[in-house]
């Protein structure tokens, strides 16, 4: 075979391979990205959006407390309390209103009020507060509540990927995503043990 023919027959090998590889590349890149979009639609009903209040006694300003100028700031109607609000998330764990979320979320509230995904709201009641762990256990006073589907923690790994559903800063349902670093931790809330002086 001419040496010729032969490079003509390596360049159009070659140009169909890079043509192949293009063709394929832009095949995959039409295809639509696989996303999480269908993860969050199962759980996103059974998310919950809590917003808290509770009045809290203010430090009283420490010239009110001197007896001469008592008087003064009773006139002034300088207030020694002021309303706290605080929000967060909950995830509806049983049809008939019961809701975990966390402790610091809901402790010490007057009121709690519940914003769920399809718009409705209701009031909910303090069930139970476990501080150490940050859970609590609340009441929604409603009723017909789609629960999530619970999982086994027995089937996650180290390394899999994880979605978190929230609402941060009360704006709201924000979706984002980790990886589990670690499982089966225990005792982080205990103090640092300081090592013995060698």
């Amino acid at each position: 075979m001419a040496p010729v023919i032969r490079h003509l027959l390596l360049a159009a090998s070659i140009g169909g391979l890079i043509g192949l590889a293009v063709s394929t590349w832009l095949h995959r890149a039409a295809q639509p990205l696989a996303g999480y979009a269908d993860a969050v639609a199962a759980a996103e009903p059974s998310v919950v959006n809590i917003y808290s209040s509770k009045v809290v006694r203010a430090r009283a300003n420490p010239i009110c407390e001197l007896p001469r100028y008592r008087q003064l700031c009773d006139a002034a109607k300088i207030s020694r309390s002021r309303l706290q609000n605080s929000w967060g998330s909950g995830v509806i764990v049983r049809s008939d209103g019961y809701l975990l979320t966390n402790a610091h979320v809901i402790a010490g509230a007057d009121e709690i009020l519940l914003a769920f995904f399809n718009g409705q709201t209701a009031s909910a009641t303090i069930i139970g507060i476990d501080a150490e762990t940050d859970l609590a256990l609340i009441r929604a006073a409603t009723k017909d509540l789609r629960p999530i589907k619970v999982g086994s923690s027995d089937n996650a790994r180290v390394g899999d990927i994880v979605l978190a559903i929230g609402n941060p800063f009360g704006i709201g349902q924000t979706v984002s995503m980790g990886i589990i670093s670690a499982k089966g931790r225990f005792g982080l809330s205990e103090p640092l043990r300081r090592l013995p002086a060698n």
